[in-house]
């Protein structure tokens, strides 16, 4: 195996990893209930 090929393989490995990580840090943040903070700031712009 060439060291192009291999380093292309270990770029895509970093990629899925990458993209995993995002989706974990997305659910977790979804999963969160809203502060009284962000409520009275979703009101103030419409978003309630």
């Amino acid at each position: 195996m060439g060291m192009r090929k291999k380093k292309n393989q270990q770029i895509a490995k970093e990629r899925i990893v990458a993209r995993f990580t995002r989706a974990k840090k997305a659910i977790k943040r979804a999963a969160k209930a809203k502060t009284a903070g962000q409520k009275l700031h979703d009101a103030m712009h419409g978003k309630s």
